[in-house]
């Protein structure tokens, strides 16, 4: 055996042999797919943090937003039942509503204090009832909350919340509805709360919590983190969503990767919100506890509902790349929809073509031409109507949201009152060049 030949009895280089045969993996192709893997697990991870930085920076950085988010609050009765119930219980407990009634009795009649205090309590607290369901508490809550929104970014975003304020709960001051109510007893004759109505101006110790220090502690380096970033998120999110599909060595699989690992972000963010409503609930007190679930839901239900926005987003684009893809399944899901769609045309044929059909499309076309025809004649005077309309709406839009809905529906409304004119032009110049067509045929016509 010579020494071309190998132990086997291959002669070396030969086609047969078994190292050349054997030919590795490109190592580009298995770099490309471990970096599609990292780019759309990164991607699952940023657009969480994107969506929840959308929502924070529109609903707690701007005051306006912030302000309208919790003003339900005042016309929930659950919310202001609390408030009138908390605000009566701080006025008889921290201002010793009972030794005021004590030294207005003779001290033989002393005994009558702590009974005659309770149904002092019971009247005051129906009194503050009526309050804090009124217009008043309503304009109160909206200033007050416009007032506290410094302090509410600050503890959020675990900042040092902003003088006179550094409390570490968020707490909204309940003297000015104690007030009130104190005047509304006044006016009925019972005036044994008149001598504290001095320690009630200057006294902001009398306060409602909405989010106690535990609370604020489990959002803060989240939505700090939120907030912090803001655009540079959304910017990034796109880019490595882009990205790991540019990478995919089969770009309608990266496309689909990437599009599930955003459907399961955002259903395991949702489920965080459920986890995360437990938690808010069960850190007070159990008397408050419905308070802090009406709180909870509409400080986040923003946020809910831009996720299931973006989820019906996520899912419909991933069904979409998937139809059109070369999968088994999805060939025999377009072959299926073909031969419906075939037959729904044949059925929807059959009956376009009946005599009812026929008269009904008929006399349908010829309402189109009369509004048609009335559109083309009035065009000037409709857009200025447009216009107008659109005026009166923008000013009772204070919004930025609104003033581009304006915006979208006045285009909209353009387009729709320009139709009839551009189709008769087009139907005009179609005609046109039809004639200019036909007068060659005609010509050799006449000479034949």
């Amino acid at each position: 055996m010579t020494d071309d030949t190998t132990a086997t009895g291959t002669p070396e280089g030969s086609l047969t042999d078994p190292s050349l045969l054997a030919t590795p993996r490109p190592p580009r192709r298995v770099v490309r797919r471990i970096a599609t893997w990292v780019l759309v697990v990164l991607f699952a991870l940023l657009l969480p943090l994107s969506l929840t930085s959308t929502w924070a920076v529109r609903t707690v950085v701007d005051t306006n937003r912030y302000v309208d988010t919790l003003q339900p609050l005042a016309q929930d009765p659950v919310v202001t039942n609390y408030v009138a119930d908390r605000a009566t219980t701080l006025l008889f407990e921290q201002l010793n509503v009972q030794q005021q009634v004590q030294d207005i009795l003779p001290s033989a009649a002393a005994p009558l204090a702590a009974p005659l205090t309770n149904q002092l309590k019971t009247y005051a607290n129906v009194e503050m009832r009526k309050v804090v369901s009124s217009q008043w508490f309503a304009d109160f809550w909206r200033k007050e909350n416009t007032y506290t929104h410094a302090t509410a970014l600050a503890l959020l975003t675990g900042k040092t919340p902003p003088s006179p304020s550094t409390a570490r709960n968020l707490v909204v001051a309940l003297s000015p509805a104690l007030i009130q109510a104190i005047d509304a007893l006044d006016a009925r004759g019972v005036t044994v709360f008149n001598p504290i109505k001095a320690q009630l101006e200057n006294n902001r110790d009398l306060t409602l919590q909405l989010f106690s220090s535990k609370q604020i502690k489990a959002v803060q380096g989240y939505l700090n983190l939120a907030i912090e970033l803001k655009s540079l998120l959304i910017i990034l999110t796109i880019v490595v969503g882009v990205g790991a599909v540019a990478v995919a060595t089969n770009r309608r699989r990266g496309a689909i990767r990437v599009l599930g690992a955003g459907i399961i972000s955002v259903l395991v963010l949702l489920a965080g919100l459920t986890v995360g409503r437990s938690f808010f609930i069960n850190a007070v007190q159990p008397d408050a506890q419905a308070f802090a679930t009406h709180l909870w839901d509409l400080m986040v239900r923003f946020l809910r509902r831009l996720l299931i926005w973006s989820l019906v987003v996520l899912v419909v684009a991933d069904l979409a790349v998937w139809i059109t893809g070369p999968s088994t399944w999805a060939v025999a899901f377009r072959r299926t929809a073909g031969s419906s769609s075939k037959k729904v045309a044949a059925k929807t044929g059959e009956a376009y073509r009946s005599e009812r059909t026929v008269a009904a499309i008929a006399r349908s076309a010829e309402i189109a031409e009369r509004a048609g025809t009335f559109t083309r004649a009035n065009l000037v005077p409709l857009r200025w109507a447009g216009v107008i309309v659109a005026g009166i709406f923008l000013f009772f839009t204070s919004t930025t949201a609104g003033l581009w809905w304006i915006a979208v529906l006045l285009v909209l409304y353009e387009g729709a009152i320009s139709l009839p004119t551009l189709r008769s032009r087009a139907a005009a110049r179609r005609a046109l060049g039809a004639g200019s067509l036909e007068t060659p045929k005609q010509l050799d016509a006449s000479k034949k």
